[in-house]
């Protein structure tokens, strides 16, 4: 199954990069940053840390996350796991609207082993 639903929201830690070669690297809550974490600037040199994600920054257009997280996608299901690219990429869990749970590992947004299905 290829993952070409939307994503409504995402949390976890791991690296945002946003379209504008932004990147963040730290936690995220409901697809912004959150806690502590390191934003780097595609035109300036160094970083600086981010605080809670209100700081305007975040209504940048998101390009693709990489990371341990959780995500609810727009239909309603929900994928718990390791994530590349934008996509279920390694150990995880995707549990559809309707509770049918397809565990184990994924390979570029496809159940490539599973080991539980129910």
């Amino acid at each position: 199954m290829t993952m070409t639903m939307k994503i409504a929201r995402i949390s976890g830690e791991g690296t945002i990069i946003f379209t504008d070669g932004v990147v963040f690297e730290g936690s995220f809550q409901n697809s912004k940053p959150r806690g502590i974490g390191t934003m780097f600037y595609k035109k300036e040199k160094g970083c600086r840390v981010c605080g809670d994600g209100d700081n305007g920054l975040t209504r940048l257009e998101i390009a693709t996350i990489s990371g341990e997280v959780t995500v609810v996608y727009n239909n309603g299901d929900k994928y718990e796991g390791a994530f590349k690219y934008s996509k279920p990429h390694g150990e995880g869990k995707m549990t559809s609207r309707d509770g049918q749970i397809r565990e184990g590992f994924w390979e570029d947004g496809k159940l490539a082993l599973a080991w539980k299905i129910k």
